[in-house]
């Protein structure tokens, strides 16, 4: 059954609308003007899908595909599909390593035309085999060096419940507002923060850089701020996409790294974020 909001003249504006930021933020960036290119994008390139020769093994494969495979339609549309996924990720939209993810696996998927399928098949004087046997051997040695950081990762994420500094902070913030604890309150977090949902807690988030006028428009009564972003947004190479809205963001995360958001006291900093809770509610943390 088609959903009535979306059939509705209001419903189909709002889509639209929704559909207009969310491009315009894949784009142009989060507030901040993003880097572009290759070469800006490179080290998160070579830190999740491996290096350069790496890579320039499994464009080779593809294009040997096209030009020699018995199956060249579907090299062919390998190909097709990388080139243009690739140009968009790297020189229209900032980069995300995940955003590249289903046109690297489709081309490194070709690899798999170099495992010999017999051995005895294997003749180490055609110029064909060497390369062949060669390109190989890279490839095995990108495993072996990923091989480290492949571990790494898993461990990284089997213990992510104990070692996650999002989760510690959210620990570390029950702890500073047990002032508050049996009320109902509205709570601003960052969105790479940990704030499950609470009957006491009414959350809200965003990805858009804060200003003091979002923050007295929803008259939030604790603000959770994550210490990377006011890094991030006080960087003096920081460019912002609108120079007069960034302005104000910038104003608003300098006060915040100074500790003094106009309204609001500070309770609790660490190295990951900080607390701040409305000043009517002061009393409660100094007694």
């Amino acid at each position: 059954m088609a959903n009535p909001f979306l059939l509705s003249p209001w419903g189909q504006t709002a889509y639209i609308n929704i559909f207009h930021k969310q491009t315009d933020l894949l784009f142009n960036g989060y507030g901040i003007v993003y880097e572009k290119g290759l070469s800006a994008s490179w080290p998160l390139v070579r830190q999740n899908y491996g290096g350069a020769i790496f890579l320039l093994i499994a464009t080779a494969t593809t294009l040997w595909g096209v030009w020699r495979s018995d199956k060249k339609l579907l090299f062919a549309l390998i190909l097709a599909w990388f080139l243009p996924v690739s140009i968009l990720v790297f020189y229209i939209t900032h980069f995300k390593f995940q955003y590249w993810l289903p046109a690297a696996l489709a081309l490194i998927s070709t690899v798999a035309v170099l495992m010999p399928e017999k051995l005895k098949d294997f003749r180490p004087f055609r110029w064909e085999k060497i390369l062949q046997f060669g390109a190989l051997l890279l490839v095995f040695i990108q495993m072996v060096l990923f091989y480290q950081t492949d571990v790494q990762n898993i461990l990284a994420r089997y213990h992510r419940a104990d070692d996650e500094p999002s989760i510690q902070f959210y620990d570390q913030a029950l702890a500073a507002l047990e002032p508050l604890q049996g009320q109902t309150i509205k709570v601003y977090y960052d969105a790479r923060m940990y704030v499950p949902e609470t009957a006491d807690w009414s959350t809200v988030s965003t990805y858009d850089l804060l200003e003091y006028g979002y923050i007295s428009e929803n008259n939030f009564d604790v603000l959770l701020l994550m210490e990377q972003r006011i890094r991030d947004y006080l960087n003096p190479n920081a460019v912002g996409i609108d120079v007069d809205t960034f302005k104000r963001n910038q104003q608003f995360y300098r006060d915040a790294d100074l500790e003094s958001v106009n309204g609001y006291h500070l309770v609790y900093r660490d190295t990951f974020g900080l607390i701040f809770i409305r000043d009517d509610y002061a009393g409660l943390f100094t007694k």
